[in-house]
C-alpha cells in the first residue's frame, strides 16, 4: 500500500491577489508573507485524543518557530524589552 501523508504542512502563496489585506502589485517591494500552517495526526485504536491534540499543536508551533528563526537569520529585527512596572514583570 501506498500513502503519502501531510502531517506537517506550510504553504506559502505566491499567486498575484488584490482581494488580500496585503499588496502584492510591486514584486520588487519588501512584503509581508502569509504562511497556511497545518498539523496533523493518526488516529488508532489505542490512541488518546487529548495527547494527539497536543501533539498537532507542537507540530504546528515547530513549523512556527522554523519561521522565527529563518527570519531572525536573514533580518534585523530589534530586541522588544518588556516592560516594568515598579520592578515588577508585567
Amino acid at each position: 500500500m501506498d500513502i503519502a501523508l501531510a502531517l506537517r504542512t506550510m504553504v506559502f502563496p505566491t499567486i498575484t491577489r488584490y482581494d488580500t489585506l496585503y499588496s502584492y502589485r510591486h514584486p520588487q517591494r519588501r512584503r509581508e508573507w502569509i504562511a497556511h500552517i497545518q498539523a496533523g495526526a493518526i488516529f488508532v485504536a489505542d490512541s488518546n485524543p487529548d495527547d494527539e491534540q497536543r501533539e498537532c499543536e507542537n507540530k504546528a508551533a515547530a513549523l512556527a518557530r522554523a519561521i522565527d528563526l529563518a527570519e531572525s537569520s536573514f533580518l534585523e529585527i530589534p530586541e522588544v524589552t518588556t516592560p516594568r512596572i515598579n520592578n515588577v514583570l508585567e
